[in-house]
C-alpha cells in the first residue's frame, strides 16, 4: 500500500515538473495560460497532503486550458507523464480496494489487524490525456 502511494506521489511530482517545463516553453505564445500552469504546478508540489487531490485537479484543468499550437517536445514529455500518472493512480486505487476488501474478511476482523493502520483512501483526480499535435509528414 505504501509503495503504491509512493509511486503515485513520485509520478505526480514528475507530471508537475513536466507541466512547468511546458509552461516555460509556451510562455511567449500563451503567457497567461503558461503562468496559470506554472502556479498550479508549484502549488501541487508544495501543497498540504490533505489538499493534494484538489491541487492536482487544478493542475489538470490548467494543463487542459493550455492549447498547444505547434509540436513541442515538452508537450510530448507531459503527455507521457500524464499517462504514467493515470497508471500509478489506477494501481494505487486497486491497492486501496484490495486492502479494504481484506479488512472485511473474518480472520483480519477477528484479529483486529485493520485497526492498527489508518484506513486507506482512494485518490480521485480528473483524467485528462494530452495528445501532442501531430507533426506534419511530407
Amino acid at each position: 500500500m505504501a509503495a503504491a502511494r509512493g509511486a503515485l506521489d513520485a509520478q505526480l511530482a514528475r507530471r508537475a515538473l513536466a507541466a512547468t517545463r511546458l509552461a516555460d516553453a509556451q510562455r511567449e505564445l500563451l503567457p497567461a495560460a503558461a503562468d496559470h500552469v506554472r502556479s498550479a504546478a508549484t502549488a501541487s508540489l508544495t501543497g498540504a497532503p490533505d489538499q493534494r487531490e484538489a491541487l492536482e485537479n487544478d493542475l489538470t484543468h490548467a494543463i487542459a486550458a493550455l492549447h498547444l499550437g505547434a509540436p513541442d517536445p515538452a508537450a510530448a514529455e507531459l503527455a507521457t507523464e500524464i499517462r504514467r500518472v493515470m497508471v500509478a493512480r489506477q494501481l494505487h486505487n486497486d491497492a486501496v480496494r484490495d486492502t479494504l476488501d481484506l479488512r472485511t474478511r473474518r480472520l483480519p476482523r477477528a484479529l483486529r489487524l485493520g485497526s492498527r493502520h489508518p484506513r486507506p483512501h482512494y485518490f480521485d483526480i480528473a483524467e485528462f490525456t494530452l495528445a501532442p499535435p501531430a507533426t506534419q509528414s511530407r
